[in-house]
C-alpha cells in the first residue's frame, strides 16, 4: 500500500470516528463555529503528517484530542503576545500642564535643602548626597545600602518635600 492510500485511510478513520468529538470539544473552546473547523483541519494535517503509532482507536481520539488542545494553546498564546497596532494620530492629546500644578519647581534651592533637613536621618542622608548630584548607585555605595532602598528612601523624601511645599504654598500671604 502506497503512501497516499495510508494517509486517505486514516482520513477517513478520523473523519468517521472523531469529527463530532473534535468539534464539540474545538467549539468549546473557541466558541466560534469557523475557528473550530479550522482547528480540526490542522490537527487533521498534522496526524497526516506524523501518523500517530496508536493500539487502537480509543488511543487515537486521545491522541487528536491532546492534539487539539496544544493546537488551540499555541493559537491563545500566538493572539496574546500580538499587540494590535496603535494609531498614535487619533490619540487625544494631553492637556497642557498649567503652572499651578508645579508651582513647586519654582521654589528655591535653599527651602528645599532646609525641607531635606527635616527628613528622618537615614532619608536625610540619602538627599543630601541625591542633591550633591550623585547618582542612585553611587548614593548606595557609599551609604552601603542596596540601589533599590536608596531609590525607596528618594522618592519618599521628595514626596515628602512636595507635600510640605504644597501645604505651605497654600497658605495665605
Amino acid at each position: 500500500m502506497d503512501n497516499s492510500a495510508d494517509n486517505s485511510n486514516l482520513f477517513r478513520t478520523m473523519a468517521d470516528r472523531h469529527t463530532q468529538a473534535l468539534y464539540s470539544l474545538a467549539l468549546a473552546r473557541t466558541s466560534d463555529r469557523d475557528d473550530a473547523w479550522d482547528l480540526i483541519q490542522e490537527v487533521y494535517e498534522r496526524a497526516l503528517r506524523r501518523k500517530p503509532n496508536v493500539p487502537d482507536d480509543r488511543a487515537l481520539r486521545a491522541w487528536l484530542t491532546v492534539v487539539l488542545r496544544n493546537m488551540f494553546i499555541d493559537r491563545y498564546r500566538t493572539a496574546a503576545t500580538r499587540r494590535a497596532p496603535v494609531d498614535l494620530d487619533a490619540l487625544p492629546m494631553p492637556e497642557p500642564d498649567t503652572d499651578q500644578q508645579h508651582f513647586w519647581l519654582d521654589v528655591g534651592i535653599e527651602v528645599i535643602e532646609r525641607l531635606g533637613e527635616e527628613l528622618g536621618p537615614s532619608a536625610r542622608d540619602v538627599f543630601r548626597l541625591h542633591l550633591k548630584g550623585l547618582p542612585v548607585r553611587h548614593i548606595a555605595v557609599e551609604l552601603g545600602i542596596p540601589p533599590t532602598t536608596v531609590s525607596r528612601k528618594l522618592f519618599h523624601a521628595r514626596r515628602k518635600i512636595r507635600k510640605r511645599i504644597s501645604a505651605t504654598s497654600a497658605l495665605p500671604g
